[in-house]
């Protein structure tokens, strides 16, 4: 079964959405990268400075490349669009790939 890894929004105002989401319980969490980023309970809340707001991508952590290589396959045979294949890559180096959902939302899948 997926699990949510992580969720980044899009804002305009970065520190007033950082602030926000840090009242709702999010704890800091240290070389996020390219943003400010917060742990609610092991699913990560990136929050990047963009011109449009609103989701920017979606993480699904599933375990194992294997599960990765699985779920891409059978994603992209169902017509979803893959941006990235899988393997090791992102700003951690760690096994993902990426493609969009039906609505152009980014996916990223990974370990």
């Amino acid at each position: 079964m997926a699990q949510i890894e992580h969720i980044a929004l899009g804002a305009r105002r970065l520190e007033s959405l950082y602030a926000f989401y840090r009242l709702l319980g999010g704890d800091p969490v240290e070389g996020g990268g390219g943003g400010s980023v917060l742990d609610f309970c092991g699913v990560r809340l990136e929050v990047h400075e963009r011109s449009s707001r609103g989701l920017l991508q979606v993480g699904f952590a599933l375990g194992s490349a294997d599960a990765v290589d699985e779920l891409s396959l059978a994603l992209t045979l169902a017509g979803h669009r893959l941006l990235d294949s899988p393997g090791r890559g992102g700003e951690a180096g760690r096994y993902e790939s990426l493609l969009l959902d039906p609505d152009g939302n980014r996916v990223r899948l990974t370990v």
